[in-house]
């Protein structure tokens, strides 16, 4: 299949498991999209791609609300270098966020309802300039908001619409986070944070709430930032409704 680019197989009653050859020997030299979602008989691991050549276009790759299981593989850094696009949410990955995955250009990654731990790598939020959407909720990380990444989804965002707006999307939900918010955390992305009830206030001066109806702005303004330094933000993350952003995880 030397001239296959797209390969969407979701929704279907696909079992078993993903082969590692699919992966190696300079395998799927055009391939730039597969797509496996929404495959629950798909167990085992997420073979490390890329070895050897193969799979080098490929730039989105979508496993989510499969079975997959195993730790996320370090090499996919380095072995996958157009990849940018990577949904793999809802699945029972396990182990820690690879820091080695910084030397990818990611510009969407959701890896949301895991069983993933550790702290978040620095080193994300150093090399990830185009990441616009970051999806990392409901899993047993730890640790604190790391300051660099400050800027890590404050970028330009596309519309459904076509439009561009400033801004993106940071979810940390359900994480077991602790410690403050970075005061450099002021870009122009939607950060959410509930079910962290270690997080402490105060928010940043210049904390952005502009993806607010006028309403909620007005309350978290004169609300939210008056929580003390060690008050956890979990009354914040409770009140927080966002029903009235429209975002898609689609590219």
């Amino acid at each position: 299949m030397t001239s296959l680019q797209v390969m969407v197989l979701r929704n279907n009653l696909i079992s078993g498991t993903l082969s590692p050859e699919w992966g190696a020997n300079g395998s799927f030299p055009a391939i730039q999209y597969i797509d496996f979602t929404d495959n629950t008989g798909l167990k085992g691991s997420l073979p490390a791609w890329g070895s050897g050549g193969a799979m080098q276009s490929l730039y989105k790759l979508r496993i989510s609300n499969c079975s997959l299981s195993g730790t996320l593989p370090e090499q996919i850094g380095s072995d996958l270098p157009s990849l940018t696009l990577l949904y793999a949410s809802h699945n029972r990955f396990s182990g820690t966020l690879p820091a080695a995955w910084s030397q990818l250009d990611i510009q969407q990654l959701s890896l949301e309802a895991n069983r993933l731990t550790g702290t978040l790598p620095s080193e994300w939020g150093l090399q990830w300039p185009n990441a616009y959407l970051l999806y990392l909720s409901n899993n047993s990380l730890q640790g604190t908001l790391p300051p660099a990444w400050a800027g890590l989804v404050a970028t330009v965002q596309k519309t459904s619409g076509g439009n561009y707006t400033e801004g993106g999307i940071l979810d940390l939900a359900g994480c077991n986070l602790s410690g403050t918010i970075p005061a450099n955390w002021t870009g122009n992305s939607v950060a959410l944070f509930p079910g962290n009830p270690g997080l402490c206030g105060p928010l940043p001066s210049a904390f952005n709430y502009s993806f607010f109806d006028n309403d909620k702005q007005s309350y978290f303004q004169s609300n939210a930032r008056q929580l003390s330094p060690c008050e956890s933000l979990s009354l914040f993350g409770a009140q927080l409704d966002c029903s009235h952003i429209v975002c898609s995880h689609e590219e």
